[in-house]
């Protein structure tokens, strides 16, 4: 479990299968789960669709399904797709807070539905764009990919165990869209990956973002691993408030 604050008013747990009580009993948490989320505001369950009787539960505890998400790899051992041949764009790394600002504006424009970040019930850019604010400034660098000196697009990669990067967050800008930018940003960071001996570069994507489900697979991805999201508001209030 992990239970993150980003203000006295937003408090979010994210909790995976192995933070649930066992099937075959009727309560949903552990005592020592329970306990914690007595302080949080809002409450994110992810699951294997395959787990019929913690589904249950959840729906009888009146959480609500937000989105089936899929865990996608990149194989750069095993790949045939000459990578470098689609950066077409100008992609850098930078690490400085420079191009934050114009980060901030492309995230807040382009996840409207994202549920990492609207964590409610119901969709709440206001609540979102803090999440996402939040993590852009704990992120160390990103890939940046430019158009006529614009930030058309950015990219945060997070290297994981056994020589793989993450992609853990990205977007591009609405009017650069037409232009290719995803898939010349995708193409410069997997080959440059490529380049640096990972083994591959994996994502975690929406079962209804059809457009990057097609960039992933363009670029060989495989996709596995699905998870179920189901989301909770809490009556929790701050003492400070």
């Amino acid at each position: 479990m992990e239970i993150k604050q980003y203000t006295d008013k937003l408090i979010v747990a994210n909790l995976t299968l192995d933070d649930l009580a066992q099937e075959d009993t009727d309560t949903l948490f552990p005592e020592n789960v329970s306990q914690e989320l007595q302080k949080v505001t809002n409450i994110r369950v992810s699951i294997p669709p395959t787990a019929d009787k913690i589904r249950l539960k959840l729906l009888r505890e009146n959480y609500v399904f937000a989105d089936r998400m899929f865990d996608t790899s990149i194989n750069l051992r095993n790949n045939h797709v000459d990578f470098e041949k689609w950066v077409r764009i100008d992609t850098e790394l930078y690490d400085g807070k420079e191009v934050r600002d114009a980060i901030r504006e492309i995230a807040h424009t382009s996840f409207t539905r994202d549920r990492r970040f609207h964590v409610g019930e119901k969709l709440n850019q206001n609540q979102a764009n803090i999440i996402m604010d939040t993590w852009i400034d704990e992120l160390p660098n990103f890939f940046v990919c430019h158009c006529k000196e614009d930030c058309a697009g950015f990219l945060a990669l997070q290297e994981k165990g056994n020589r793989s990067a993450y992609v853990h967050m990205a977007a591009v800008a609405a009017k650069y869209r037409p232009a290719g930018v995803a898939l010349s940003m995708y193409a410069y960071v997997v080959n440059n990956c490529l380049k640096q001996g990972y083994k591959s570069v994996t994502g975690y994507v929406s079962s209804g973002n059809t457009p990057i489900i097609n960039l992933y697979r363009f670029l060989g991805a495989s996709f596995d691993v699905v998870t179920d999201i189901f989301l909770k508001e809490t009556d929790y209030i701050h003492n400070s408030l």
